[in-house]
């Protein structure tokens, strides 16, 4: 890959990050002044903050008619989150599961990677198909902002008065400047990152979707990686995967969902998609549910699932090239590894009851 390729993958991370995290500065503090929106850390803004840079890339990558490269973005987005972030993050520090989680988060999870799947059976994705997306994201976001703590009133009116009207005047202020810049920011780096995956694909030979997949996927998912190590360096162990799983839930539900409404014609779904990327999503999400019901994560997990990660990539870079060796992968996979991999899940989930 050419330096210059580089920089513009650099440039465009970059600037994806600074703009996620002025922009949901901005919505915190214009939020509190309101009175009625969400303080910094509340569930609404750090869905929002896990989300956004796959958003913007997805809809960015539409815009310039890349349609392979969003729908590759946000498939293994989702491959990515559950095992290169999930398995990351459990080598940083061993997590807990908390048990709402189990109620909420994974059926969601299911419901939204089953609707997903159902509706792309046809090989499209159409204007009826997105509708039903985004209404199952906004009827996820519903039950998320109920759940989403409330700013005092006590708090937002703290200072006293003469204080509070010098706060607010700065807030209404400087708010949406900081929101216009955070924007701003986001779709510079959303288009820098699009053209820098382009340029790297034609130099390595990848399709769009196969760039998406794999790229793109892992590019995105850098700032959520860095949202969630953040969180565990401070000794929040509970939390790392419930982002996770409110990400690839807003992401194949909303983002999925936006990206075929704004294509112009319907968002073609690749047969090998569906042969391959879907059931690997079912397959991570299975193990994932395995692991959420034993109420932890340890390390040595969190190493087997950046492992399955490691020989999805591999799959896909044999795939691409034409290798004889994919044949041998695949009955590795399928004979041994999954097995295995199977009753690994299972031994920690019956220790742990």
């Amino acid at each position: 890959m050419s330096m210059f390729v580089f920089l513009h993958l650099a440039l465009g991370l970059t600037l994806i990050i600074a703009g996620n995290e002025m922009t949901t500065a901005a919505l915190a503090r214009l939020g509190a002044r309101l009175g009625k929106a969400w303080p910094a850390d509340s569930n609404a803004l750090l869905a929002l903050n896990n989300t956004a840079p796959l958003l913007v890339v997805s809809v960015t990558a539409i815009l310039k008619g890349h349609d392979d490269l969003a729908l590759g973005s946000v498939l293994g987005g989702h491959i990515a989150n559950l095992l290169a972030v999930l398995g990351g993050s459990a080598l940083l520090a061993p997590l807990l599961i908390p048990a709402r989680l189990l109620r909420v988060e994974l059926p969601s999870l299911f419901g939204a990677l089953l609707l997903a799947f159902v509706l792309a059976q046809d090989g499209t994705l159409g204007r009826l198909d997105a509708s039903l997306l985004l209404l199952g994201s906004l009827a996820y976001i519903l039950l998320r902002r109920r759940a989403s703590p409330r700013l005092p009133t006590d708090a937002r009116n703290a200072g006293g008065e003469n204080g509070g009207i010098r706060q607010r005047r700065r807030t209404w202020l400087l708010g949406p400047l900081q929101l216009l810049l955070g924007i701003t920011l986001l779709c510079s780096g959303a288009d820098f990152l699009v053209d820098g995956v382009r340029d790297a694909a034609q130099l390595l030979g990848l399709s769009d979707l196969l760039s998406g997949l794999t790229l793109l996927a892992l590019l995105t998912s850098i700032p959520l990686l860095l949202n969630i190590c953040a969180g565990l360096l401070r000794g929040r162990r509970d939390t790392a995967a419930g982002h996770i799983t409110t990400a690839c839930i807003i992401n194949l539900l909303g983002t999925l969902g936006l990206a075929a409404l704004l294509s112009p014609q319907p968002l073609s779904i690749s047969p090998n998609a569906l042969d391959i990327d879907f059931p690997v999503m079912l397959m991570a999400t299975l193990a994932v549910l395995m692991i959420f019901c034993a109420g932890k994560l340890p390390r040595w997990l969190g190493l087997l699932l950046l492992g399955h990660y490691a020989a999805y990539i591999l799959y896909l870079a044999l795939f691409a090239t034409g290798r004889p060796q994919l044949e041998r992968l695949g009955e590795i996979m399928f004979h041994y590894a999954l097995p295995l991999t199977a009753l690994a899940l299972a031994i920690h989930l019956w220790r742990s009851r």
